[in-house]
This record gives C-alpha cells, structure tokens and sequence, in this order.
C-alpha cells in the first residue's frame, strides 16, 4: 500500500478499486486518465502548465534530447532504492523521467509515486507504461504540502521542479535518497 494522506484530515488513505479513502469518509476517485486529484479543495481550479505547454515539452523529450539526463538519473537511482522501495517524484510532469525510472527499477518490486500540480500533466503521465501497469500511481498535489506520509519514501526525484526541502525531508525515510537535477550555466 502507497504511504499516502488524506490531504484534508491527513489521515492514511486507503485503495479501494478505483477510489482512495480515509477513515473519516473523505474519498478521491481516480480519474479515466489515470490520476487521482488530491488537491485541497482551497487550491482548487486550473493550477501549473497548460495542455498546450504539457504537449510541447513531450515532443520536445521524446526527442531524445535529455535522453543522457534520463540514462544518468536512472543509473543512479539503481543502487539507492532497495527492493520493494519507494519512489516519489515531485514535480514529475508528463512522467518522462518517472517512467524511465520506474522501469530502470521495475525488477526490485519498486513502486512509483508521482506528484504534480497539473492536471494536464498528470493526463499526459498517465498513458506512459508504468502508470498503466499500475506500478506508477499519479497525484494531482503540490510539492510544498504532498499528502505523504512522514519518512516513508526511499528517494525523491526531483528534475527541473521546484525545490521543496523541508517537504523531501518530511517524507523520505532515514538514510532516504533525494536525487535532483537543475539547470545551471552549462
């Protein structure tokens, strides 16, 4: 079971078919595009990049142009999750990154949470193999407020998102791993 909070009570969320639920009868459903909105009803409406932006920056990626960037993320994420391990991406977007990644690991039993505050994302992310094998499960939530449980999370992947430390600290387990990419001059 995924270490995921009721965003609202904070309580553990509990998989049930295509519906997540807490002891105290909040419940999320999973969407027909492979996501499941956990959004505090306060941060509701249109949140992060756009459809159009969503679409370009796919074409752009499936192109091969951060292929290395992948390659190398996924080699060094290989020895840092043991087996049955989780990892959190924060800031996964359209999944090109989470999904190489959780496949790299897919031998290991480990399994893949990935959060982004757009939708259109998420609806992008959730036609890639790992999301519908179900070893990927998607999450409409911000970086600075994820519904995660404290120290449950083996490592975070975090490539080109918005930093949120105290967050990644909250959630990664002891010994946990915060694997990162940013741009810089070069």
């Amino acid at each position: 079971m995924l270490p995921l909070l009721c965003p609202l009570c904070k309580t553990p969320l509990i998989p049930d078919g295509g519906v997540y639920h807490c002891r105290n009868r909040h419940s999320y459903d999973r969407s027909h595009y492979g996501y499941t909105n956990l959004l505090s009803p306060k941060g509701a409406g249109q949140h992060g990049d756009n459809r159009e932006m969503i679409l370009s920056r796919r074409a752009f990626l499936e192109g091969g142009w951060y292929q290395p960037l992948r390659d190398a993320i996924c080699r060094a994420a290989v020895g840092a999750v043991p087996e049955g391990g989780i990892v959190l991406d924060a800031g996964c977007g359209e999944g090109y990154y989470t999904d190489a990644l959780i496949a790299a690991l897919s031998g290991q039993g480990v399994r893949g949470i990935g959060v982004d505050i757009s939708r259109e994302a998420l609806r992008e992310a959730g036609k890639r193999p790992t999301a519908r094998d179900g070893t990927l499960s998607l999450f409409v939530a911000g970086v600075y407020d994820m519904p995660v449980a404290d120290h449950s999370v083996d490592l975070v992947l975090n490539v080109f998102a918005p930093l949120a430390a105290d967050e990644y600290r909250r959630v990664l387990k002891p010994g946990g791993c915060l694997l990162m990419a940013i741009p810089a001059a070069r």
